[in-house]
């Protein structure tokens, strides 16, 4: 029932409206650094990263997902990131994107 509430969520908001603030994705880098630190965010095996220990890149985006945004977004009933924090969506000033295999 949760999970198809989330899928509903998805399907009434637009993509292009599932956004997040500046101030949210800098508290959202901050806690994934913290959690990296205490050793929260192991390495994915399935998409090793050479570099996960190096302060200078840190951890992939995979092992980012597994550790920290799926537990968090399933907790708050399964939808995105985004639409976890900003239920009705948000307009969208920039579009930045990402690297799954970068730190």
């Amino acid at each position: 029932m949760v999970l198809e509430l989330a899928r509903a969520l998805h399907r009434r908001v637009p993509p292009e409206r599932w956004c997040i603030t500046k101030a949210e994705l800098d508290e959202f880098v901050e806690e994934v650094y913290l959690a990296w630190g205490r050793g929260d965010i192991l390495e994915n095996p399935q998409h090793s990263n050479p570099l996960h220990l190096d302060i200078n890149h840190g951890p992939n985006l995979y092992a980012v997902n597994k550790h920290i945004v799926m537990p968090w977004t399933l907790a708050a009933g399964g939808m995105s990131y985004a639409l976890m924090k900003h239920p009705d969506g948000l307009d969208c000033e920039v579009f930045v994107s990402h690297s799954w295999h970068g730190g």
